[in-house]
């Protein structure tokens, strides 16, 4: 499974486990970040405190990431917009069904 759809899910979790204590954003991000580093120490081996990279080499994983991201915007970008055409599509298309409804009780 993807890393984020497991982040994700556990944080969506902690959000919905107990209503009572709902998680603030904050939370759910220390909660996220802290399954990275386990994840990351369990894959690498490693953690960032490490010192065998350069900070040019630093630079290259941090815009390596940021462009990742960047890839995940542009696509989540593109599925609001398809929803959002789908949705005015729906609502004019419900539109013209209650009106024939409403024109097939008058006759």
């Amino acid at each position: 499974m993807h890393p984020s759809r497991v982040t994700w899910s556990r944080a969506a979790h902690a959000l919905h486990a107990d209503t009572k204590s709902v998680m603030t954003t904050t939370d759910r991000l220390k909660a996220m970040l802290d399954e990275r580093h386990e994840r990351g120490l369990a894959k690498y081996k490693v953690t960032v405190d490490r010192t065998d990279l350069t900070p040019t080499q630093w630079c290259q994983h941090a815009i390596e990431e940021m462009l990742d991201g960047a890839n995940y915007l542009v696509r989540l970008k593109d599925t609001v917009n398809e929803m959002a055409l789908r949705i005015a599509y729906l609502e004019v298309e419900n539109e013209d069904l209650k009106e024939q409804l409403k024109a097939k009780g008058n006759q």
